[in-house]
């Protein structure tokens, strides 16, 4: 819990208090480094609740929330990587930063797989109480 609670406490200063010290270091702008900040903490705050979802029984409600736990992380890495690759320039309005930095369909992909993932474990789940192993 020690572990934890500093992580936390490090984290939430270094993602509301760091981003003008970091962009003043670094000559980036400061609302760009707020944002890199906000999805790194994004992911590290879903990651630290993946990782205590494992302690739970399993079940199908468990396996869900797992999901959604790794769903917020990548999310969370993604916005963060993809904001610093683009930079201080600005983009349209209403783009996907991951499809503007490398011009590929990332978004519709990403949530492609998403979708897919919560319905491998909806079925597997449907299934597992249509069989009684639940």
């Amino acid at each position: 819990m020690k572990l934890l609670a500093s992580v936390l406490l490090l984290g939430v200063f270094i993602r509301h208090d760091s981003a003008w010290w970091i962009a003043a270091e670094t000559g980036a702008n400061p609302r760009v480094v707020f944002y890199v900040l906000g999805g790194a903490w994004e992911a590290v705050l879903c990651a630290l609740i993946l990782w205590a979802l494992y302690s739970y029984p399993v079940t199908p409600w468990r396996n869900l929330a797992i999901a959604a736990c790794a769903i917020g992380a990548l999310e969370g890495a993604q916005m963060a990587a993809c904001r610093m690759a683009i930079g201080s320039r600005s983009i349209p309005t209403g783009v996907n930063l991951c499809d503007y930095s490398t011009g590929l369909p990332v978004g519709a992909v990403m949530t492609s797989l998403y979708l897919l993932i919560i319905c491998w474990h909806v079925g597997r789940a449907l299934r597992e109480r249509s069989t009684g192993r639940a």
